[in-house]
């Protein structure tokens, strides 16, 4: 699960069933806004986080070996923007820069962490660069 900047939205991953899950969090309790159907078919979603101003959701995504981006709209809808491989197998774990300027998937079994670069304007990645890791399953900047 993540959580937006302001606390006000919550994105789940529904492995099993691949899509994604967005909650309202207001006071009181968690209101399903939205439910997101897979991508393609197949989709495991792993993380999603959001970016430092809230305005898109990455997720990785397990089956394509994929990060995905999505732009998030008024009232908490989802729309995907771009779909791009991560460079490795079976990436679990994504966490983005403080700052907003990369985002860092590992894949957990192919044994490198892919490094993108962000733009903060479109939200989109760019190509990524791969650093060997064994079995990333977990990431923290620290």
């Amino acid at each position: 699960m993540a959580f937006s900047p302001d606390s006000k939205l919550a994105v789940v991953t529904l492995e099993l069933a691949g899509g994604l899950a967005v909650l309202r969090l207001d006071e009181g309790a968690p209101e399903l806004v939205r439910v997101v159907p897979p991508a393609e078919e197949g989709d495991q979603p792993g993380e999603a986080a959001f970016s430092p101003d809230g305005r898109f959701v990455y997720v990785s995504v397990r089956g394509r070996d994929a990060l995905d981006v999505y732009a998030l709209a008024e009232g908490g809808e989802l729309e995907r923007v771009q779909g791009v491989p991560t460079g490795g197998h079976v990436p679990r774990h994504l966490v983005l820069t403080p700052d907003g300027r990369f985002v860092l998937v590992g894949n957990q079994e192919g044994g490198t962490v892919a490094v993108f670069p962000r733009d903060a304007d479109s939200g989109r990645v760019g190509k990524a660069r791969l650093f060997e890791a064994p079995t990333p399953a977990g990431l923290l900047l620290v």
